[in-house]
Parts: C-alpha cells; structure tokens; sequence
C-alpha cells in the first residue's frame, strides 16, 4: 500500500505519520489472529494426516501378520476377522505405532470397509481406522493372498488320515496310513507309493498315535518304510526291507490336522456353489467350466440322497488347473457312482455334515473329506481318505498312485493339502477417506 506525502505543506507529516501508525496497528492485530488461526488449521490438518499414516501403518501390520501365518492352516484363518470387541469403537484388531498418541483398528474382509469375513477364496481387502487427536482416517487395499509352495507335511500326503480308531479284516493301501486310536485287525501299509512326511521327518509308512492290536493277522509296513507308534504293540508289527520301528512321535499332529481340515471343509461348505442337476440319474454331466463363482475352484453341491446306487457322473470341460470340489449334503451317504473325470486327482468330496458313508456298491474316487464320518469300506477308495472312523470289511483296498489329492482348494495352483508357504502382496486398488 503507498501512502502519499506532500513535504511542502506543513502540518501534514505528523497525521501521515499517525494513519501510517493507525495502518501498522491493524497490521500487528491481523497478523495476530490469523497465527492463531493457522495454529488451529495445523494442528488438526497434522492430525488429520498422522492419523491416515496411522491407518496405513495398521494396514502393513496386518499384512506383516499375515506373513507369520502362512506357514500353518488355511488361507482364511490368517486375517482378522471384522468383528467389533467388546469396549471397542471399531471392528478389528487394535494395535498402535511407536512414538505417536494414536490407534488403529484393522481387519480383512470381502468388499472395502465390508463387514463380510473373508473364506480364503475370492478378492480381500484389508481396512483400517485410526484415531490420532480426535481425527479419524481410514484406508483400505486389496491384496492377493497365495497359499504358496507346500511343505509335504500335511494329511493329504498320506493314502489314510483317521482322526479316531480304525478296524480292517485285511486288504492294503498303496501309501501311507496316519491313525490315531486303536486299530484293530490286519493290514498291508504302504506297498507301492511314496512315504509321508510329517514336519522334518520323512520316509513314514505308519504314523500311529495310540495302540496297535493283533486280533488276527499282523500287520505290515513295506518297502523300507518307518513306522511310529506312541501305544502298545500288541501281536506283531512287521518292518519289511529294513523299515525301522520308532516308539517317540508327535502325538499332537493328528489332531492339529484334525482342526486344519475340519476348517478347510466349513469354509468349502460356506463357499459359494452350484448344485449338480440329477433329475436324470442315469445321465448326470457335469460342465465344469460352466461354475465361474470362484475361478478355478469350481464348487458344487448335492444331497446325500442324490447319490443313487449304479449310476454314473462325468465331469466334463475340466482342465488340469481346476479343482473340483462336490459338497455332499446328508447325514447318511450310500455311495453308488461311478466318477469320470479327466483329472481325478484334483476332485474333493466334502461330506459337509455326514455321520456314516459306505462304500459298496461302486468304487469311490477322489478325496474323501469326511471330517465327522465313519466310513464302511467294501470296496476300494481310489485317494485320500480323511475321516474320524475307519471300518474295513473283506480286503479292499486304498489306492493313491494317479489319485493321491494334487488341487487347491484355495483356487490357485498349489496344493492346499499341505501347510503351504504363502505369499500376500497389494494387488492394486487402494482407498482412504
């Protein structure tokens, strides 16, 4: 601002000087309150911005989480879970950052912000809320979540994984055979195929935590293959071409195996599914590709009582990267089909709440998943077996070479039958408000 002053006329210098001084006045008191102004601004834009570094902060911690967990259980129970705690103004788990005088709140879900919990199939977001000072933030991304390389050691490694007690009138399998219980009766291990693993040791015929009893013939474990069992013996347990018997195991592994799978056959029943159409029994197809709800792992349900005795049903247009996954509804299944299937290695039966299967009529193919099922065996099982109870009758057999479980039932290409070495990594899309 110019302020004009004319010399020549007196008297006029001392009330330029006093309007300049007037001026500078309102100049101090201006420039007074607009610091105290922008000290305001600032202090809650500062806020503002510390608390969506706190969100995103909370968001590498929980995939840093994640991280820890890939080595053990199903891809879904790695994250946090979108459930608000008790005494907690937002859902997820809380967590801080060092040095600053904020909190954030972070959980996974289906959909950004979503409240929905995540199967382990499909996309995830990661969401997380800070507060820093009384500001809010949040942000969310997505990120892909693998279930990565397996480890070979987990129950689908072995041709029989029985949660409880067993009892066989003879027959053999061409794996190995994990139960945990007394098993009674004869039986051949292992006659043909590779042996199991079961964290760092390896070479197992026979993975046995509890006590074997004679009740007849002996049984036998071939091929140089290790047996382990932590009961009694009782009769003879015979170690074909230098297998060697071990009396100290992990007795916990069968169990820990039993909440890993239980929990893969709750998220596969949860997971979204088409039902197979049976209103002609006596020609039952399958379009495999046709099932797009969660990319190559193509679910489908039916009935127990869909399951009719000499009946036959095709899985067709299937490629060697799906994995087919049936959920069988019913207490009781009578198995009657006959499967064909271009790769039946990568087919799961998951008998999602079944007490008692048998298997008579017709040969069963594919995995059996049946968490909480005894199964009656009189005919052959051609893959894994996974159930509580086991029951021979005659000598059937189990068969793993060509059928032993190689899918993913987390969609991708590895296989989830093992306690897999995952990855996760942001994928691409990001949010904050």
């Amino acid at each position: 601002m110019k302020v004009g002053l004319n010399f020549n006329q007196k008297g006029s210098v001392l009330p330029a000087v006093l309007i300049m001084s007037a001026i500078g006045s309102a100049l101090v008191v201006g420039s007074l309150t607009t610091a105290g102004s922008h000290y305001s601004l600032s202090v809650t834009r500062a806020n503002s911005e510390a608390a969506l570094l706190v969100a995103e902060a909370g968001l590498n911690d929980e995939l840093a989480l994640i991280s820890t967990k890939t080595a053990t259980g199903t891809a879904s129970t790695w994250v946090t879970a979108p459930t608000k705690l008790s005494g907690q103004p937002y859902a997820g788990r809380k967590g801080s950052v060092a040095g600053t005088n904020g909190d954030f709140w972070v959980y996974a879900s289906t959909t950004p912000y979503g409240t929905t919990p995540w199967t382990g199939t499909g996309p995830v977001y990661l969401n997380s809320t800070a507060v820093v000072g009384g500001a809010i933030r949040k942000a969310s991304m997505e990120v892909k979540i693998a279930a990565g390389t397996p480890t070979g050691t987990s129950g689908s490694d072995f041709n029989a994984l029985v949660f409880n007690s067993a009892t066989t009138e003879g027959g053999h399998s061409e794996g190995p055979v994990a139960v945990c219980g007394t098993w009674q009766g004869p039986y051949e291990i292992n006659q043909h195929t590779i042996p199991g693993k079961v964290n760092t040791i390896g070479n197992i015929g026979l993975w046995m935590c509890g006590n074997l009893t004679k009740n007849g013939n002996v049984k036998k474990v071939f091929n140089g293959y290790d047996a382990y069992v932590s009961g009694s013996i009782a009769g003879s347990l015979q170690m074909l071409g230098n297998g060697k018997l071990y009396k100290t195991m992990d007795e916990s592994w069968v169990g820990t195996q039993q909440s890993l799978w239980t929990s893969r056959s709750e998220t596969l029943e949860t997971t979204p599914d088409l039902r197979i159409n049976v209103s002609d029994p006596n020609n039952i197809n399958v379009d495999v590709k046709a099932n797009t709800l969660n990319g190559n792992l193509r679910v489908f349900w039916v009935n127990a009582t869909d399951v009719k005795a000499l009946k036959t049903i095709n899985f067709n247009n299937m490629t060697k990267d799906d994995t087919v996954v049936v959920n069988v509804v019913g207490p009781t299944v009578d198995w009657g089909w006959t499967v064909n299937a271009p790769f039946k290695n990568r087919l799961c039966w998951n008998f999602v709440c079944t007490d008692t299967i048998t298997v008579k009529n017709r040969a069963f193919t594919g995995m059996m998943l049946a968490v909480h099922a005894r199964v009656n065996q009189y005919n052959n099982i051609q893959g894994n077996m996974i159930v509580n109870n086991w029951r021979n009758y005659g000598a059937p057999e189990l068969h793993f070479t060509g059928f032993k479980f190689e899918g993913s039932l987390a969609g991708g290409s590895s296989t989830p039958g093992s306690n897999a070495s995952g990855t996760v990594g942001f994928t691409g899309s990001y949010n904050a408000s």
